[in-house]
């Protein structure tokens, strides 16, 4: 590979847009920048400006020299505290032009002896690595450790990988032109310096190489046709395997020295049967996603045949695991994350790089896919029973309903485990996924705790569901947000380290740690408690419902006595309206009265028995009589004596 590392940073003079500015900062600024920012991050993951996590990401991986492309609306801002002698202009631009096809100049402030501080760029990746750029592919290069930390030995160590690459897929196929020259990966997007961006299929904005015809079918040898048969297996299937863009060779066979010198044909029918297998998998692999159906040269197809190669070459050389199904979606998650880096020569050599970290990936699997192993802790069963400990623990409720129904945890959480989920999620949340579980040192306990939170995240539709029901959602987990999934698994994990460590440590019983150690946000389930909080205790259980009935008493007061005082206006009112009808009535009485004696007495004259009768019936008439009263004035008068 004749290629330096300064073109394989972000640095590079290629896909360098428009502008070629860069911001550099002096080392102990960049730390001590570094620092604060690393310390903000981790206590609100959430709040992380995007523009100070890209920054802090490219100065962790590559020791400084941000250029424009990466934080581009940052720039204006942090062009004017650069000094003077770093500073470039920006070339002048033709509004005319459509593509940008000028490379422009862009120094590499970058130091060749800088070391990766892994730990810092574990916290910066479990954050979220940004799409934009050439930040994930390399990132996971380096956190799978197919990159070493000292940039320094990464040319060498490519150059030998991809080269040692070239030459397995040599000694299988006949055709290694994609392999070699990476036409199939290296796309160079058109990009407008100025107007919309609108949105088109990407075959329509690349511009790829010709490619190659695929090779003519082999010479098939009639002995190896009969032994092929004598397998029951059919012809049209071997012609398939000898022609296209993977065609096997056909290699010298062995010589049976005890059968006549027949030939011994059993080596290519096993990598025969063996490239079959895989093709059936990989063509089923993502089969909406416009990567694989690019038209264009082919591409599409040759994808495809990229990820059989990939793992064709792996399953020859790793006898003892060989080919299990659900690798190819491991695989083709991390060639399509490689294939789409915007540098060129990262994403031409995309198929190698993909074998050799797929490779680091599987050896810290391998316990999953062989069957012999099985049974011991990092087998699949070991695992499948930490994963009902772990749910038993944090949500007994469900996992009872599950054994219930007869569900285990083998039914839904293998395939979990094979795939690495990438198969329960669209693939943008898988890709967000892995970049949390690559940066952590524990891989299986990460994607333990992940699991559980995934079971607890459906737990209400779980305990109503039956168990088709139930199966269903487990086997197709329905879409949800991922950064909340991977913060309230996280927040799992905290809890249950804390309150293991105040029981272990201080010696505490495990009540008295839930009821001291108050849970993280977003917690689902924690040790059988929703939200993880503790239940009270009785003397507390006891204040706390004799302060509810003294606040239900003082309400029920407050409201009678609104009441009351409404209920006594009215009958004050009432009252005071009567009162004055029954005075005005009876002045009316008395002076009516008046005027009937006066002309009483003018006609005859009066004795002193009419005397004494009069004045008894005028003692009479003086006694109050109410006026007749409305229905609904009864009705509120008994209203108000009642109450």
């Amino acid at each position: 590979m004749g290629e330096s590392i300064t073109a394989l940073t972000p640095s590079a003079t290629a896909n360098v847009p428009n502008r070629g500015s860069v911001r550099t900062t002096s080392a102990p600024a960049r730390v001590t920048a570094m620092q604060r920012a690393m310390s903000n991050a981790s206590s609100n993951s959430n709040h992380v400006p995007h523009h100070q996590q890209v920054s802090l990401l490219v100065d962790c991986t590559y020791g400084g020299a941000v250029p424009e492309e990466v934080c581009p609306r940052e720039h204006d801002a942090l062009a004017s505290e650069l000094p003077a002698d770093l500073k470039m202009p920006i070339p002048e631009l033709n509004a005319d032009d459509d593509e940008d096809d000028t490379e422009i100049e862009v120094p590499d402030y970058r130091t060749q002896d800088h070391v990766i501080n892994l730990v810092q760029l574990r916290k910066l990746s479990s954050l979220g690595i940004p799409d934009e750029g050439s930040h994930r592919g390399v990132v996971w290069r380096v956190l799978l450790g197919y990159l070493p930390l000292e940039l320094s030995q990464w040319e060498g160590l490519l150059q030998e990988k991809r080269q040692l690459y070239h030459s397995y897929c040599a000694d299988y196929f006949v055709q290694t032109h994609d392999v070699r020259t990476g036409d199939a990966l290296r796309c160079r997007k058109r990009q407008r310096r100025r107007g919309r961006v609108v949105s088109v299929p990407s075959y329509a904005r690349t511009i790829v190489p010709p490619s190659p015809d695929p090779p003519e079918a082999v010479f098939l040898p009639d002995s190896l046709l009969v032994q092929w048969k004598q397998q029951g297996k059919d012809l049209h299937v071997l012609e398939s395997l000898t022609k296209g863009w993977n065609a096997l060779k056909v290699s010298e066979p062995n010589i049976k020295s005890n059968d006549l010198g027949k030939p011994d044909w059993k080596d290519f029918i096993e990598s025969a049967t063996l490239l079959d297998e895989i093709h059936k998998d990989v063509v089923r692999t993502h089969p909406d996603l416009s990567f694989f159906l690019d038209p264009d040269q082919n591409l599409g197809d040759r994808r495809y045949a990229a990820l059989e190669r990939i793992l064709f070459v792996w399953a020859k050389y790793n006898q003892g695991v060989r080919y299990v199904q659900g690798m190819n979606e491991l695989v083709s998650a991390m060639y399509y994350v490689l294939a789409n880096d915007t540098n060129e020569i990262w994403s031409a050599a995309a198929e190698a790089d993909t074998y050799w970290i797929m490779n680091t990936l599987f050896m810290e699997m391998q316990d999953v896919f062989v069957a012999d192993l099985d049974d011991a802790d990092t087998g699949i069963q070991g695992r499948m029973a930490n994963l009902h400990a772990l749910l038993t623990r944090h949500d007994p409720e469900v996992q009872e309903h599950l054994q219930e129904l007869g569900i285990d945890a083998s039914f839904y959480a293998i395939r979990w485990w094979t795939t690495l989920l990438s198969r329960e999620f669209l693939l943008p949340d898988t890709i967000r996924l892995w970049d949390s579980m690559f940066a952590s040192t524990r891989k299986d306990n990460f994607l333990r705790y992940v699991c559980v939170t995934m079971v607890m995240l459906i737990r209400d539709d779980l305990l109503k569901g039956d168990f088709s029901a139930c199966l269903r959602l487990l086997q197709s987990y329905p879409p949800c947000h991922m950064d909340n999934l991977l913060e309230s698994s996280k927040s799992l994990w905290i809890y249950e380290s804390q309150i293991t460590l105040a029981c272990h440590k201080a010696g505490i019983g495990l009540h008295q740690a839930l009821n001291t150690i108050y849970p993280p946000p977003g917690i689902i389930m924690g040790f059988g408690l929703r939200n993880g909080v503790a239940p009270k205790s009785r003397t507390e259980q006891l204040e706390e419902a004799g302060e509810k009935a003294a606040a239900k008493v003082e309400e029920i007061t407050t409201a009678m006595a609104a009441s009351a005082h409404g209920w006594l206006g009215r009958a004050n009112r009432l009252y005071r309206k009567y009162s004055d009808r029954y005075a005005n009535n009876s002045s009316q009485r008395r002076s009516q009265s008046v005027d009937d004696g006066a002309d009483s007495d003018s006609s005859r004259p009066v004795s002193k028995s009419d005397s004494s009768d009069a004045l008894v019936s005028c003692k009479l008439s003086d006694e109050p009589t109410l006026p007749p009263q409305s229905e609904d004035e009864d009705v509120y008068l008994s209203a108000i004596l009642n109450a």
